[in-house]
């Protein structure tokens, strides 16, 4: 993952490469983790996660929620670098990012993969 450069490495299994490179699988999820959290969030939204103004990050992410994450917690990634596993000469393309939001996956695009629990979502845009 390069921050810098705007661009957010995903590396994914074969089912989901396949879908999300043909354009029938539109986003790719990331389930709630600290490791996640930590990779989408800037230093800023990172330290308020952190402290005890936000009791848990995932009350962060909830729109109901009074300390909810503003769009300049989180880095600003424009373009997914989507791989075929972690091979050194793996396949990939890269897709442009509509957004990067919070909430459920549709199940049939988890592949088993991802819970049906709340989830990081990236959009992606459609293939041309």
């Amino acid at each position: 993952m390069s921050r810098k450069d705007g661009i957010l490495d995903l590396v994914v299994k074969t089912a989901p490469f396949r879908d999300l490179k043909s354009g029938v699988k539109p986003e790719e999820y990331r389930r709630a983790s600290d490791e996640w959290c930590r990779r989408l969030c800037t230093q800023e939204g990172w330290r308020i996660v952190r402290t005890e103004i936000v009791a848990d990050w995932l009350d962060w992410l909830d729109p109901s929620s009074p300390s909810y994450c503003r769009s300049t917690h989180f880095h600003h990634f424009h373009t997914a670098r989507i791989s075929l596993g972690y091979a050194h000469d793996r396949e990939s393309f890269t897709r442009p990012i509509k957004r990067i939001r919070w909430g459920k996956p549709n199940p049939a695009w988890t592949y088993g993969i991802v819970s049906a629990e709340e989830c990081f979502i990236i959009e992606l845009e459609a293939p041309e």
